[in-house]
Order: C-alpha cells, then sequence, then structure tokens
C-alpha cells in the first residue's frame, strides 16, 4: 500500500504565490493524527490486522505483554481482552498524554512507560 503523504506538509503561508519556480518552503505540521515516520512511527488502522495479530500472538489470560509504541491504542485494547497486563513503551509524548487520558478506566491493567524501558521501575 502506498503511503498517504497528504498529511505530511501543511503550507503555513497560504498566500504564497506558485510559479512553478519556486520551491516548496512549508514546515511540517504534526498533529494527533500525523504519525512521525522519521522515528518510524506508523499507525494501526486496520482492524483485521489487529485480530490478526492477536490471533497469531497465542496470549493467555495470564500473561504480560510488552508492547512497544502502543500509538493510539488499537492493538492494545485488543491485547488487554487476551491478556492480564500490557505494558506500554511510547516515545512520542503527545501520544501518552492521548493515551493515558483515552483508556484512564484501564490504568489497572496498562503500565505506560514515557521513558527508556531499562529506566523503568515499577515501584
Amino acid at each position: 500500500m502506498p503511503k498517504d503523504k497528504s498529511f505530511k506538509r501543511h503550507n503555513q503561508n497560504s498566500a504564497s504565490s506558485n510559479d512553478g519556480n519556486s520551491k516548496d518552503n512549508s514546515h511540517t505540521v504534526r498533529t494527533l493524527l500525523t504519525p512521525n515516520t522519521s522515528i518510524g512511527q506508523h499507525f494501526l488502522k486496520n482492524p483485521a490486522i489487529v485480530d490478526s495479530i492477536v490471533a497469531k500472538s497465542y496470549i493467555q489470560k495470564s500473561d504480560i505483554v510488552l508492547e512497544v509504541g502502543p500509538g493510539t491504542g488499537n492493538l492494545t485494547v485488543r491485547l488487554l481482552d487476551q491478556a492480564k497486563r500490557v505494558i506500554a513503551v511510547e516515545f512520542d509524548r503527545r501520544m501518552v498524554s492521548k493515551f493515558i487520558h483515552t483508556y484512564a478506566n484501564l490504568k489497572s491493567r496498562i503500565i505506560i512507560c514515557s521513558r527508556s524501558i531499562l529506566l523503568y521501575s515499577d515501584s
């Protein structure tokens, strides 16, 4: 599937003329819905793929799952249907705050780590 580049650039100066000879000097604008592909970020949106990942993971109710890059939480919620707990490591701070707000009711079963997992302590 080709990348959708329509969200990648947003021209801040809509009044500038485009004579065909000038370069695009637009700035990259990141919104919550814009993945930061420079750090390898992509959002998993297709529910069929989410279901396939969970089914092929053979997760049991007693398992604790480590998810790297939970993003919008689409996979995380499905993992919690199968697992005891999910430890989610997210590098992007804007996603961490959205994730915490959206899934506040599941905080007893989700641990979100917004720093290096090597520095994490459960105490």
